[in-house]
């Protein structure tokens, strides 16, 4: 399907647009980076192809009791996603923090801005709004793992991959069961937020050890699995409160393509970008 190919393109423009403008482009402020090289760039694919902004971003309000669960969802996700953090840490290293180390320093509240705040709205009209409304009729669970799939190469890195991609794919599912991008704009900042308020904790100066011995990691990750099949179950409550069978969506006789050009460049920007990352942290 042409839409599909389209979106592919939209989220290729954009990774190089971001990539050579904080390089080109550096009069631009670091608090509209997202806002230029996202934002704008998705707001302009659905003008230029004349789709209704209420309906391809899904700007429908949540109920109170779907906003509940919707917070529940944020908060229970984290021992899951931090599992899968720790988990990539290990084997390749923590790359976001070699990648912070070398940005720009901010305040707690700009950082709260520039990195929950910002992210949860430029990235989400991007993601969750002008791409997953690309893939109209392709299933639900196909949807989601593309979707997933795309977030996770989005950010060029594969320890920010390794848990982005499945919470790209639980935002699909967030926004298709309440038909609304706020309820993963929530989810998104929520997450953002505690990362921020975690990096501002205070450092210990205590020598405890980076690498957790196995029986922890063991047990860290059967708590991660327990909460991760809560947020399952309260994803299954979230569909039936607002009616909605998430089933229903597999019975799709034929499906369009999936694979295309820009899909395959994407891969092979973030294979590259993410082995030359990658061996930089092994050689410093």
């Amino acid at each position: 399907m042409k839409s599909i190919k389209r979106a592919n393109i939209l989220l290729l423009i954009i990774i190089i647009i971001s990539q050579l403008g904080a390089v080109i482009f550096k009069f631009i402020p670091d608090f509209a980076y997202e806002y230029v090289y996202i934002l704008l760039p998705a707001v302009f694919f659905i003008m230029i192809h004349k789709k209704n902004f209420k309906n391809t971003l899904r700007l429908n309000t949540l109920s109170f009791k779907s906003l509940i669960i919707v917070i529940l969802i944020s908060f229970l996700m984290q021992p899951f996603l931090m599992f899968i953090s720790a988990l990539a840490s290990q084997l390749i290293g923590n790359q976001l923090d070699m990648l912070l180390e070398e940005g720009p320093k901010y305040s707690f509240w700009a950082s709260m801005f520039s990195m929950a705040i910002t992210p949860a709205i430029c990235e989400e009209v991007l993601m969750r709004g002008a791409i997953l409304d690309a893939y109209e009729g392709v299933s639900l669970k196909k949807a989601a793992i593309m979707n997933g799939l795309l977030f996770g190469m989005f950010h060029l890195n594969l320890y920010q991959f390794a848990y982005t991609f499945f919470m790209g794919a639980l935002l699909v599912y967030v926004v298709y069961i309440t038909n609304s991008i706020f309820s993963a704009m929530i989810i998104h900042f929520i997450n953002n937020a505690i990362s921020v308020c975690i990096m501002n904790l205070p450092k210990s100066g205590g020598g405890t050890s980076s690498n957790p011995a196995i029986m922890d990691f063991v047990i860290f990750g059967g708590i991660a699995l327990s909460f991760a099949y809560a947020v399952i179950y309260l994803v299954k409550k979230l569909a039936a409160y607002n009616n909605v069978d998430i089933r229903q969506n597999e019975m799709i006789m034929k499906e369009p393509k999936l694979f295309n050009w820009p899909l395959a460049v994407i891969i092979v920007l973030f294979l590259l970008i993410s082995i030359i990352i990658t061996l930089a942290m092994f050689i410093k």
